[in-house]
């Protein structure tokens, strides 16, 4: 089939070989149509453009032709006076009869003037009214031309009308009127913001144009109002701004329930106040619209013409028949919004313009006091309403959308930035050497003043509180940036839940909370999949990265619990409020647990690659073991008395430190994670160093037992003996680990003579103990509980050896406004006497005399 915009190049021969006879006929009926259509337009066209000059020419030739009319009239009455002359006819006679008839022709004649010349004054005066946007008079005076000239067209006097053809002309011009004022009643009725006298009367114009009914004109100005509906929704709207096109999309539909029951309801309808107005039996005629005629002239008219005004036969329009087309109304209006209004609304690009669009819609959706007893008239809903109906259900899918968005942004925003700062981590001496930038000291460390130092909103500010949870300067701008997002993205939520109702507020908090949660998620996967280098050091600022995400980002906190979203106090990272019924709508718990977990990941992952950097323990041993890798050992003098009770002394040696290999291992992976600031590595994960320490020592002591070198040479299980206790006593293990250090105690023991181990015992632990008093220390990291194992009794020593010192708390000052006070308060200096009773106490178990023989041995580690 053709389309139209082919139907100039049809080929007649194929279109009779390809198609049936109805197709050809139904193109036939097309070009007819569209020649028709193009004959309208051009006539349409021609009728507007140059109706002057059309009418001029008309005039020309209609003077022309009564020239010639007469110049004829003239002749026949020279003929005539020549008649009577000849005839010598002197004068006549009439009777009535024949004055009444030259009367009857002379007034014919002259309403016929008169009307012709209404005829060529009425165009000027339509095309006033149409320019005044005054449609109504417009078609009543269309109307009066109408009748006017379908008057002068059935006149039986042919002769005379033959001799005044411009009626027929003067026709032609006015016809087109009825085309003009019908499509500029239908604009206006199209407008935005109708007011219901202009709608009444552009309503009436077409009831009086079409001559039909009253439902029928209800029905074309309900499409017109769809049409204007999706008008104003449209690209092409007047309106540039979305926001004006929905806020005058929601006045429209507002606006067109009020006019279709100001002018269509009851028989006081505007609509039929207006039609009576001018086809009732006490209505003015039309000619009285004329006033630029004389009135002598218009009394020429006859009483068809002086007297006329429009008549129209209206059907009253039934209750039912109006509900019918507002509910047909309501539910184009639907289909209107679920296709164009939801395409408008997905091009609001943030919170605050959805947030300024609901609270303008609010106002102009603002319903009269007569708005319930309206829509009961139109057979609606009472209590509808066009914003809750429509409007707000787009509005808030459009806000989860945006906030989706928003979220999506902000993950795809701090991927880069991850991976900005994992390239930056080899070069950026902050991020590179954290123990340096933790240790230095800089002026911006202190807060001013007490205020700033309780300033819990922006703990990033607080230097010195990053330095010790080792958050270099640039991880905190990262994890600033990330807050910052979530705070603008929090605030907006926040700002549109103000003017929310309660259950819509729930909602889309749980909505925010939820996609919160998903979204952590999310960002954990894109930071876990990020394209970097696997090295230590990454794995450590990625598991750093994450703790910060959760101690530095109140927004992101705000923004998985629902209740902080109404409430303006700020709290700690680290507080948490009471724990909900439900623990799945736990979020920030959740997510805060799950940044733990994804932290301890990256931990571990930095730990498979730290033990490979530990030094390898030999399990080849020979006599240069015994000079290489055992110190020096403690020489002890034992009094005892003889048989005779005689004082009898003797001299043994006993180890006094670890060996060297235990000891070089335990310094190198301290130092390892002394570099690494020790104290912000999960305790979980020093635990599992600590396991893999344990295995590692176990499995190297188990091999050195099965060493027939060891188990001949009694020394070196003293010493290697020496050095499991050192590690039972330094790092105390868990059940089945102490079985197997036990076992492996038994069998060192086994290798040493039962009458010397008995003598070595208690000497043995003594040094061990003092060993680990001595070395824990620099072990630190490595101690459970991060306390000393053996330090009670000292501690107590020291603290009462500095009792006439300063007893003000050791702790680091938050703020110092005064010059005379130090940060670091004087610490206790401990006394030989000290330094004697904590050996006193240490020794307190030794029931024999032990003298050490050597002093001045001094702790040795590699």
């Amino acid at each position: 089939m053709a389309n139209v915009t082919n139907l100039l190049h049809i080929n007649v021969d194929k279109l009779f070989e390809q198609c049936g006879v109805a197709d050809i006929d139904l193109v036939h009926k097309r070009l007819q149509s569209e020649v028709e259509l193009k004959r309208e337009e051009l006539r349409t066209m021609v009728g507007e453009r140059y109706r002057d000059l059309l009418k001029a020419a008309d005039t020309i030739g209609d003077m022309r032709n009564t020239a010639g009319s007469i110049i004829e009239n003239v002749d026949t009455i020279q003929v005539a006076c020549r008649k009577l002359n000849d005839h010598q006819l002197i004068g006549f006679r009439t009777d009535h009869q024949q004055r009444k008839l030259r009367k009857t022709t002379n007034d014919t004649f002259h309403a016929v003037i008169v009307q012709i010349k209404l005829l060529t004054s009425l165009p000027e005066m339509i095309w006033s009214a149409i320019d005044g946007e005054d449609f109504f008079v417009a078609t009543q005076l269309f109307i009066f031309s109408r009748h006017i000239s379908t008057g002068l067209q059935l006149d039986s006097n042919a002769a005379l009308m033959a001799k005044f053809p411009v009626a027929k002309k003067q026709w032609a011009v006015l016809s087109q009127f009825f085309f003009t004022i019908k499509q500029n009643c239908s604009s206006c009725l199209e407008r935005e913001d109708l007011q219901p006298e202009v709608a009444a009367k552009c309503l009436a114009s077409l009831v009086l144009l079409e001559s039909c009914q009253l439902d029928h004109i209800l029905s074309v100005f309900v499409q017109m109002r769809l049409k204007a509906f999706a008008g104003v929704l449209a690209e092409g709207s007047r309106h540039e701004k979305v926001r004006d096109k929905i806020l005058a999309s929601l006045k429209l539909l507002m606006n067109t329930v009020e006019l279709i029951h100001t002018c269509f309801v009851g028989v006081d309808g505007l609509l039929m106040r207006e039609l009576n107005f001018i086809t009732g039996e006490n209505a003015q005629p039309t000619i009285g619209l004329i006033k630029s005629e004389d009135p002598k002239i218009i009394q020429t008219l006859p009483d068809i013409i002086s007297r006329f005004r429009p008549r129209i036969q209206l059907e009253p329009l039934s209750d039912e028949r109006v509900g019918k087309h507002s509910k047909i109304w309501l539910q184009n209006v639907e289909k209107i919004a679920t296709n164009q209004l939801s395409k408008l609304m997905n091009l609001v690009p943030s919170i605050k313009v959805l947030h300024d669009i609901r609270k303008l819609s609010l106002t102009v959706a603002k319903k009269p006091e007569s708005w319930s007893s309206t829509c009961a008239e139109l057979s609606l809903q009472e209590s509808l309403d066009f914003y809750s109906k429509f409007y707000q259900p787009l509005i808030n899918t459009r806000v989860r959308t945006i906030i989706k968005q928003c979220w999506l942004e902000t993950i795809a925003q701090n991927g880069d930035d991850v991976s900005k700062l994992l390239t930056m981590n080899a070069s950026n001496k902050q991020l590179r050497d954290v123990k340096s930038y933790v240790w230095q000291e800089s002026s911006e460390d202190v807060p001013l003043n007490l205020k700033d130092a309780l300033d819990c909103a922006n703990l990033a500010s607080h230097q010195l509180l990053m330095k010790a949870r080792a958050f270099p300067p640039p991880l905190v701008e990262l994890v600033s940036s990330l807050d910052s997002r979530l705070e603008s993205l929090t605030k907006d939520v926040t700002t549109f839940l103000g003017a929310s109702t309660p259950d819509e507020a729930q909602q889309l908090i749980e909505f925010y909370s939820d996609c919160s949660s998903e979204s952590i998620s999310q960002l954990l996967t894109t930071i876990k999949s990020a394209d970097y280098e696997r090295s230590p050091e990454n794995y450590v600022l990625l598991a750093r990265l994450l703790v910060a995400f959760k101690e530095l980002c109140p927004a992101l906190k705000k923004c998985l619990t629902p209740s902080q979203l109404n409430n303006a106090e700020t709290l700690m990272p680290w507080q948490s409020d009471e724990l909900p019924l439900d623990a799945k709508k736990d979020r920030w718990n959740n997510a805060a647990g799950l940044l733990d977990e994804e932290s301890l990941a990256f931990w571990r992952l930095w730990l498979e690659q730290f033990v490979k950097k530990w030094p390898v323990l030999e399990g080849n041993v020979g006599y240069h073991t015994l000079l290489t890798e055992f110190p020096l050992w403690d020489t002890v003098t034992i009094e005892e008395n003889d048989e005779q009770n005689q004082p009898v002394q003797s001299t043994i040696r006993v180890p006094a430190l670890p060996s060297f290999p235990l000891q070089k291992l335990l310094h190198v992976i301290a130092t390892l994670l002394n570099s690494l600031i020790p104290q912000t590595i999960p305790k979980r994960i020093i635990s599992q160093i600590l396991d893999l320490i344990g295995d590692r020592l176990l499995t190297h002591y188990q091999t050195l037992a099965a060493s027939e070198f060891i188990q001949r040479n009694q020394n070196c299980s003293l010493q290697y003996y020496f050095d499991l206790k050192f590690i039972q006593l330094l790092f105390p293990a868990d059940r089945e680990k102490k079985q197997l250090s036990d076992a492996l105690v038994a069998t060192y023991r086994t290798h040493i003579d039962p009458f010397d181990f008995d003598v070595f015992h208690a000497h043995v632990n003594a040094n061990v103990k003092r060993a680990v008093t001595r070395m824990q220390h620099f072990f630190g990291v490595l101690l459970v509980n991060g306390e000393p194992v053996l330090g009670g009794s000292t501690a107590a020593t020291a603290t009462k050896a500095a009792g006439g010192q300063d007893r003000n708390p050791n702790i680091l000052a938050l703020a110092s406004n005064s010059a005379s006070e130090t940060w670091f308060p004087l610490l206790p200096i401990v006394t030989k006497e000290a330094a004697a009773a904590t050996q006193g106490n240490a020794g307190q178990e030794a029931t024999k005399v032990v003298k050490v023989a050597d002093e001045k041995d001094t702790f040795r580690i590699f």
